[in-house]
């Protein structure tokens, strides 16, 4: 067997290794939203609203509770938040490293040279289409005015996503 051969195969390998543990991770944490401790606390506040329908006066007492559960969701979700982030740069850490390693180490000058052409058209192509999106969005929202919803909705979403 090549060495060319050889290096392909133990690349292919380690990237599975490395796409692996980062989609255990990324279960790990998809369960840790699922699990606690937002259960617990969507819990706490489906029984403070069911107390609070039944009473008025500890209506008060739930919502102070309910304030201080909105405090803890908000700190939660901003952990889960920084976890998911931490995993995308991840992603993105292994995806150029495969990059670089296929284009310094596997491929030919030629190889090379078509793989960065055709990733430049596919970035232009995705640019393109999310500007056109974009310019659709709000050429919709114009038609039917600022109460639109799907219209900002959209919007949101391309611009978050160019």
């Amino acid at each position: 067997m090549s060495n060319y051969a050889t290096r392909r195969r133990a690349l292919l390998w380690e990237d599975r290794a490395s796409e692996n543990a980062l989609s255990d991770q990324l279960a790990t944490l998809q369960e840790d939203i699922a699990n606690r401790p937002l259960l617990p606390i969507v819990r706490q506040r489906g029984e403070l609203a069911t107390a609070a329908a039944a009473a008025v006066a500890p209506l008060d007492a739930a919502r102070g509770t309910c304030a201080s559960a909105d405090t803890e969701v908000d700190a939660t979700l901003d952990n889960y938040k920084a976890a998911l982030s931490r995993l995308l740069v991840e992603a993105d850490e292994l995806r150029m490293a495969t990059t670089w390693a296929l284009t310094t180490e596997i491929l030919t000058t030629e190889q090379m040279v078509e793989m960065l052409a055709a990733g430049k058209h596919l970035y232009l192509s995705v640019h393109d289409w999310c500007r056109r999106r974009k310019g659709a969005a709000g050429a919709l929202q114009q038609l039917n005015g600022p109460s639109a919803g799907t219209a900002d909705n959209t919007s949101a979403a391309v611009t978050r996503n160019p």
